[in-house]
């Protein structure tokens, strides 16, 4: 199965999460005028007895196109935040759960997330583990754990889906 990637948005993300990112804001000025502020609508829900978030940084290889997708994974019971810290792109790929549980193939979604966005995965939607284009790259994660199987459950998927870029972007 093919599936074509897009540009993220802030729109065409929301089903599946918060894209986190600096474009398209002023930001306020802070630090005494050495920085800028920018607020996010990121909404870090989570339904764990777990009081404080974990924090977990990756180092992720650089994959090249297309881009093969065995295994999807969810958090059930928490949102979670990635944030890019070095490298360049990366790729998303969502779904949402259908009333079993299962990912709904027919909401699959590919994204690519340029340096200096980030993004936030609702709890439940199935996403791709992270893949990062082309150059390694460094993310810091932030979520609810829980110490359960329930902090992550994987799909291997029936069939293998075959991520392709976006046509006519420069990635």
């Amino acid at each position: 199965m093919n599936l074509l990637c897009h540009q993220i948005t802030t729109a065409n993300f929301a089903p599946y999460g918060t894209l986190v990112s600096t474009f398209g804001s002023a930001g306020s000025v802070v630090n005494e005028g050495r920085g800028f502020r920018f607020e996010t609508d990121a909404n870090l829900v989570h339904t764990t007895a777990t009081t404080q978030p974990k924090l977990a940084l990756y180092k992720i290889e650089g994959s090249q196109w297309p881009i093969k997708v065995r295994m999807l994974e969810r958090h059930c019971h928490s949102a979670q935040l990635f944030l890019p810290m070095a490298g360049g792109s990366f790729l998303v790929v969502v779904a949402r759960a259908l009333d079993d549980g299962k990912p709904d193939v027919d909401s699959l979604a590919a994204f690519v997330c340029a340096q200096g966005q980030g993004i936030v995965y609702a709890p439940g939607v199935w996403h791709l583990p992270l893949v990062a284009i082309d150059l390694p790259a460094d993310f810091a994660m932030v979520m609810w754990e829980n110490g359960t199987p329930d902090d992550c459950e994987e799909h291997l998927m029936a069939i293998t889906l075959t991520v392709h870029p976006p046509q006519g972007a420069e990635i």
